[in-house]
This record gives C-alpha cells, sequence and structure tokens, in this order.
C-alpha cells in the first residue's frame, strides 16, 4: 500500500535556531525526516538534534563549478523521492521559504502534478534584517527587489524614487557556483552598466551582509555606484546590494491628497455604523 505522504516547507529564518518559530518546530518534531539546507553552526546543529527526526544535510550537493540549476532539481527530486518512504517530509531552508529558493518552487510544482500534499511555513528573511539594518521604512517610499541577474538580462527598468534591493549580487554572470573563487572586478561591469543607465555615476549604494551566523557580525559598507567592480572581493554569496532613491517623489493628485485629510470625504466614504438591537 502506497505511502500517504506530506511534505512541509519551512523558513529557518537568518540566524537559527533562534529564528526558527514554534510553528515550524512543531512540524520538525511531527515529521519523519528532516532534509536540510543552512549554514549550520554548532548551536543549530545541537538544537536540530535533538527535535528527534533523522536529519539529512542536502549543503553537500553545492559543489563547487557545479551549474545551480542543476542542483536544484537534484535536492528537489531527493524530497519528492523520500515521500515513497515517509509519511512526513520537512524541507528545512534559509530565510523565508519562496524568496529566492528555487528548489521549493520545484518541490511545490511537482508535489502537486503528484498529488502530494504540501505545507509551507514562513521565516524571517534576508530582507527583514536588512530592512533593520537600514531603518528602513518602506511604507513611505515603496520597495523594489530584483535578483542581480535578472535584473540585467531582462532589463528591469527601476523607479529611481522607490529603494531597491538586488539579491544575489555575489552570482552575478554566471550560472555556475562559483562560491569559494576569488572575483575579478569585471564580474561586476555588466551590473554596475545596467544601474548607471538610471542612477547617477556617484549615487551610493550599500554593500550589505546581515549577521546569518553567531561567529559573524552584520556589515555595510557604502560606495559609488561607478565604483562597484572596485570592491569584487567584498561581493560574495552572502552580500545584497542597496540602492537608495536618486530622485523625490512629487504630489500629482492634490485632489485626492487634499482629501485624505477631510472628515466630511470620509464620511461619504463609509456607511453610518448601525446601532446594536438589544
Amino acid at each position: 500500500m502506497a505511502v500517504l505522504s506530506k511534505i512541509t516547507i519551512i523558513g529557518a529564518g537568518v540566524l537559527s535556531p533562534d529564528q526558527l518559530t514554534l510553528e515550524a518546530v512543531r512540524a520538525m518534531q511531527g515529521s519523519s525526516i528532516i532534509y536540510y539546507l543552512l549554514d549550520t553552526n554548532p548551536k543549530l546543529e545541537a538544537y536540530l538534534a535533538k527535535l528527534g527526526p533523522e536529519l539529512v544535510d542536502l549543503g553537500n550537493l553545492y559543489e563547487e563549478g557545479a551549474f545551480d540549476q542543476d542542483i536544484y532539481e537534484q535536492i528537489a527530486e531527493i524530497v519528492l523521492l523520500a515521500t515513497k518512504r515517509y509519511a512526513h517530509v520537512c524541507f528545512l531552508v534559509p530565510g523565508h521559504p519562496l524568496i529566492y529558493v528555487t528548489s521549493s518552487s520545484l518541490i511545490l510544482d511537482r508535489a502537486q502534478r503528484m498529488g502530494i500534499t504540501t505545507t509551507v511555513l514562513p521565516g524571517i528573511s534576508s530582507l527583514d534584517t536588512m530592512i533593520i539594518q537600514l531603518r528602513l521604512e518602506i511604507g513611505r517610499h515603496g520597495l523594489q527587489v530584483f535578483e542581480a541577474n535578472r535584473f540585467v538580462y531582462l532589463s528591469f527598468k527601476p523607479d529611481p524614487r522607490i529603494p531597491l534591493f538586488l539579491l544575489q549580487p555575489g552570482a552575478i554572470g554566471t550560472g555556475f557556483i562559483t562560491e569559494k573563487r576569488e572575483n575579478r572586478p569585471r564580474r561586476f561591469e555588466a551590473l554596475r552598466d545596467a544601474l548607471l543607465r538610471y542612477y547617477p555615476p556617484q549615487h551610493q549604494c550599500v554593500l550589505l551582509v546581515s549577521k546569518h551566523n553567531p561567529r559573524f557580525r552584520s556589515t555595510r559598507r557604502t560606495i559609488a555606484i561607478r565604483s562597484i567592480p572596485r570592491y569584487a572581493e567584498l561581493i560574495d554569496y552572502s552580500t545584497s546590494l542597496f540602492i537608495p532613491p536618486s530622485a523625490d517623489f512629487e504630489i500629482v493628485d492634490y485632489d485626492f491628497y487634499s482629501r485624505l485629510t477631510d472628515p466630511a470625504y470620509a464620511d461619504r466614504l463609509v456607511k453610518s455604523k448601525r446601532p446594536r438591537r438589544m
């Protein structure tokens, strides 16, 4: 008789185990096996070991020089095949499970076609931690977020009035894994040139790394956009790039704006509150 299985995809947050949610812990404790992709540290390894289920580290699949999409496909295949043996399979990944985690998306798509029940549990993403690092209040200006390679080859047109995050700039220019190799300045020229179409050369941007391991600290380095290639040695797989606005907003619809503080107009937008029946 076939095993009626389910998969739970879990975000571990950026600094685990401290950022694991109670919901995530309960799911893992009730699972049969936990596959994980994490920047592990002794504290996290000890925590996971106490949860009970079998643990399988998939991090060793990330071989230097391998094509990244092949690795994502392999990870998804391993997790899906496990449902033939286990009733409840957990897949634990860094940050938020649906923010730049290709393997999660592959698992969800294929599990749906295979009739496998899936659940996704959120985690704190690097976007959350970087917003705190920058003390960024996104309600006022909004936010733009792109993956660095797609930003270039899809020619996304950013709005220079809106804060911009470019994620994974350390992987720019190639789909092959080069995490352990030293970057040359030329690697970042295409990214610099794409930004210079919309921002002044001297406009300041920020290289950000959120604390993702107890042994390290969060870092930030402010540089000019035109100088990005010169700082190649500082840009690795943990780095994100933040470009603050280079232009200001201007109110266009003054009639709409003025009505926001008009109590009489507010009353026209909602119905009168009905009295309660006794």
